[in-house]
């Protein structure tokens, strides 16, 4: 042809289509990277380069398609200019192709996810970046396959999980690209003795090829992330505060709310005035003015006093801020502090309300100041001399969505509600996958088998231990810190310098931030919690939207009893209360994760409780309960957008710890507590002294607030002092207990009980104290003979699990089931608990401190509604329903987790390998393997 740039063109589409030896030259374009090379390489891949043939994927060939039909065009004359091109759509390519470089993208594919045309999706990627987005995706498949190879695994292997077609195709472009072969990268040589000169050359020559690839792509322990230097740090914040629309629209919008909500405070509050409207606007220019001043150095404070001091002064700084405006103010007047501190309330409410009319519902200045927190973090990770241009691996963002089960977030997908989720699902970014969770179904047993892969040590959210004659509750602290000693070792997820946030146990985490086991507020390093707590809009906002929680509690509560919805159950009392702090917990876990973000942690593990707290009262899936899952979503949003301000790339996981189950409980349906039950069959029927205990009451939801509490009381200082004046009843040896676990622990310890009565949602255990270690079905009948045939009986206990001389046996009313070998006589009493059952109590029966006797409630036929021996209409803890099946949400491109999922130790495992795969984590001596069910 007489136009080269036609014939070059068509030549490609023709190789791309069929494949030909001489025109395979052209099936792929070239990128820059691709022309790199390490040094002495260059004669030798140039050379391999004249024969090349490679597979042409089908995001290839659509491109070889458009380049052609451009060519085209252009040969045929003139065209009308174009508009400029999105950079938005191109941004949307690059991320769905970032999260599936490793799957087989069409056009289609990325059409789809920017809104456009296939033709216009490869004209804007391309003049967004320079280059074609699959040039994009093989940078990508390359740089995972040289991860990967380092960090140990196999070249055929490498390919595969890279997205390569197979190991020769991997070859080929990793000697094109680097000038080595994936085996000298995947088998440095070492020097031996006897070897010949020639060899011993060679070997000196592998070693250095591997050491520079090794280099490259080694993470570095004293570093956090790849930044630039000094000089365009500087440009770059230069650049970003110029003036431009969008700021000037910021500007703007913060004088007139500023100027509302000053106005609506003095006339809400007669006691502070001014004299006109030339002073209400001055007025809003000095608060502005002073609040730029005072907030750095009141944050500056409040990072000094660490924890509880700065929870104190995020309550007193918008009064602060507004006193000292007022004091400046020539023309206004205030009657006195108390007036000062309700009017920055009362200011900060109207804010909060005037924000989220004009960001319609959304967060989205919650989000700007963060993003601003996250900008000052880095520039003081500069100044500290850690912000080298040393390359890191790509980060990991674990978030578990308490209690929330698969089948409802499915659903909720599938109507529309979780915007979020659902574009990932949409995108195909990321895979939607359920684990079970066997039994027992609580947040400490999935713990500690996600953070440890340890899955003995925690039989039920609380037990009673015989040989120490004492209760453990895994939300007191001691309690937690203790159980966590026993699973210490050398295998928690987080221990490569992870971060634990609002979690039950650490996963040897190098930073712990509101962990229980750890009973202490992020310290004086943590800038991101000083920084939420003097914030208008961190810790005061929170609370004001808190405020609108606990309306909105006592309104659908309301609604309730008038429509009388059954089943419910009181959600008055401490529910009430510690409603509104689950608002200020979420928005404090997102600013914590956000300034570990950018501090570049290789690893981030936080719980959200929201919706767990709520089902737990209304129901797993009643509307307040979906409003909950709403949140979280939109939450997972923020998240994503903060993640591209990191410090390096994150990838998200999202995963729940287990469902939930609805139902009447066992006290509603029956008229008797559980305890009341056993109490009556082990004294069959007579008063005769027989000294009894139990653990029933709701205490899951203290955990977090204990923890903040203690760690309050162990500091120095007047807030301390006045804390510990407060709640000195419920505070012993420095640890803060609130809610029933304390009372019930004590009342277990003076009153030395025969038997103990220990409840986690519907599932029980009875321990007879009198022997040391478990007793048997025989030993058992002969100290009480009605007991274990009065609770088979009971129609709202569905098994009863007891050891027999041939193992554990579960008994029903109508059959009996053998767990070890699968025995079953009459009715199979395990069949409305699920094809697992078995195993699930088989296991039970093998961790430590189980009770004598294990008891699991009925579940209605038809509804899987179960009676939880907890007074909660939404519970987990056992068998039966939702509360078993839990969500993994993870990148598709990733290694399919395996299918079925079971048990947290499982998930653990997963979780290693995505982090071996990621070259955050080594493979130990007893070399990770994904578990295989069944």
């Amino acid at each position: 042809m007489s136009d080269p740039v036609l014939g070059r063109a068509v030549s490609a589409l023709h190789a791309a289509l069929v494949g030909s030896g001489a025109g395979a030259v052209w099936t792929e374009e070239r990128s820059d990277e691709g022309r790199r090379r390490l040094p002495g390489a260059g004669a030798r891949a140039s050379g391999a380069s004249a024969n090349w043939q490679s597979p042409a994927t089908a995001l290839a060939r659509d491109e070889r398609l458009a380049a052609a039909v451009a060519a085209m065009s252009s040969y045929a004359g003139p065209v009308a200019a174009r508009p400029p091109r999105g950079k938005q759509a191109a941004r949307r390519v690059r991320d769905m192709i970032d999260e599936g470089y490793a799957r087989d993208l069409t056009a289609d594919d990325l059409a789809a996810a920017a809104g456009t045309s296939r033709y216009a999706v490869y004209r804007a990627f391309r003049e967004a970046y320079g280059l074609s987005p699959s040039d994009y995706q093989r940078q990508l498949r390359l740089r995972s396959a040289r991860r990967m190879l380092v960090a140990g695994h196999g070249i055929a292997e490498s390919a595969a999980l890279a997205g390569f077609a197979d190991q020769s195709h991997l070859t080929r472009w990793f000697l094109r690209c680097y000038g080595v072969t994936p085996g000298r990268t995947a088998r440095p040589l070492t020097p031996q003795i006897g070897q010949s000169d020639t060899r011993y050359a060679a070997t000196r020559r592998d070693r250095l090829c591997h050491g520079l690839l090794v280099a490259i792509v080694k993470p570095v322990p004293e570093t956090t992330a790849a930044r630039p230097g000094r000089i365009r740090v500087g440009l770059r914040a230069l650049r970003d505060w110029r003036p431009t629309l969008r700021r000037l629209r910021s500007l703007v919008r913060n004088a007139v709310t500023s100027f509302i909500v000053l106005a609506g405070t003095f006339w809400l509050l007669p006691g502070v005035t001014a004299s006109g409207l030339v002073a209400l606007l001055g007025l809003v220019v000095l608060v502005a003015g002073v609040g730029a001043l005072l907030r750095p150095l009141l944050m500056a404070l409040a990072t000094m006093l660490g924890g509880f001091g700065a929870l104190v002064l995020g309550a007193l700084v918008q009064a602060i801020v507004l006193y000292v405006a007022l004091w400046f103010a020539p023309d206004t007047e205030v009657a006195n502090l108390p007036v000062v501190f309700g009017a920055s309330w009362v200011a900060v409410a109207l804010a909060a309300l005037v924000n989220w009319f004009a960001d319609a519902g959304t967060d989205d200045t919650f989000i700007s100041e963060t993003i601003r927190l996250m900008a000052r973090v880095r520039r003081i990770e500069e100044r500290g001399g850690r912000g080298q241009n040393v390359p890191c691996p790509d980060g990991l963002l674990v978030v578990q969505l308490d209690g929330v089960p698969a089948p409802l977030l499915r659903w909720a997908v599938r109507a529309g509600n979780l915007p979020n989720i659902g574009r990932w699902l949409r995108t195909r970014s990321h895979r939607l996958g359920a684990w079970h969770t066997g039994l027992p179904a609580t947040t400490p047993a999935a713990q500690a088998g996600i953070l440890y892969g340890d899955t003995r040590r925690v039989p039920a959210f609380r037990w009673y231990e015989k040989d120490t004659r004492r209760l453990l509750v895994t939300s007191r602290p001691r309690d937690a810190a203790e159980v966590e000693r026993r699973l210490a070792g050398d295998r928690g997820l987080l221990r490569d310098g992870g971060v634990s946030i609002s979690n039950v146990f650490s996963g040897d985490a190098e930073s712990c931030l509101l962990t229980v086991s750890h009973a202490a507020l992020p310290g004086r390093s943590a800038r991101g919690y000083a920084a939420f707590m003097t914030s208008p809009y961190g810790f005061t906002r929170a609370v004001v939207l808190g405020i609108g929680e606990l309306i909105r509690e006592l309104h659908q509560a309301r609604v309730q009893r008038r429509r009388d919805v059954r089943p419910r159950v009181s959600r008055g009392g401490a529910f009430l209360a510690l409603r509104p702090a689950t608002t200020l917990l979420r928005d404090l876990n997102v600013t914590l994760i956000a300034e570990q973000m950018a501090r570049g942690a290789p690893i981030i593990y936080c719980d959200f409780v929201d919706y767990d707290e709520v089902a737990h009262h209304a129901g797993p899936a009643r509307p307040e309960a979906l409003d909950a899952l709403e949140s979280l979503d939109q939450t997972l949003g923020i998240l994503e957008r903060l993640s591209k301000e990191a410090a390096r790339r994150y990838h998200l996981v999202v995963l729940s710890d287990h469902g939930q189950s609805q139902g009447a409980t066992f006290r509603q349906r029956f008229d008797e507590s559980l305890e009341e039950v056993v109490g009556k069959l082990v004294r069959g029927g007579a008063e005769n002294g027989h000294r009894h205990g139990a653990a029933t009451g709701t205490v899951e939801e203290w955990g977090r607030v204990n923890a903040l509490l203690t760690e309050a009381v162990r500091r120095q200082g007047p807030t301390a002092a006045a804390t510990r004046a407060a709640i000195r009843k419920h505070t012993t040896d420095g640890e803060v207990t609130l809610g029933p676990a304390d009372e019930e622990a004590k009342a277990i310890a003076e009153g030395d009980p025969e038997t103990v009565v220990i409840a986690s949602g519907n599932l029980g255990m009875v321990y007879l104290t009198r022997a040391p270690e478990k007793l048997t079905r025989d030993r058992i009948d002969a100290a009480y003979p009605d007991l274990v045939d009065g609770l088979v009986a009971h129609p709202g206990i569905g098994i009863v699990v007891v050891d027999e001389d041939g193992g554990p046996v579960a008994l029903g009313r109508r059959g009996r089931h053998r767990l070890c070998d699968g025995h079953v006589e009459g009715e199979d009493p395990l069949a409305p608990y699920g094809p697992l059952a078995a195993a699930d109590l088989l296991r039970h029966q093998q961790m430590d401190h189980v009770g004598d006797l294990v008891l699991l409630s009925m579940v209605e036929p038809g509804t899987d509604e179960v009676a939880a021996f907890e007074e909660l209409v939404g519970s987990h803890g056992g068998l039966g329903g939702w509360q078993t099946e839990a969500v993994l949400l993870y990148p598709s491109g990733w290694t399919p987790a395996p299918d079925p999922l079971i048990g947290p130790d499982a998930v653990h495992a997963t979780l290693v390998e995505w982090l071996v795969q990621l070259g955050l984590r080594k493979r130990d001596d007893e070399r990770v393997t994904l578990p295989v069910a069944g």
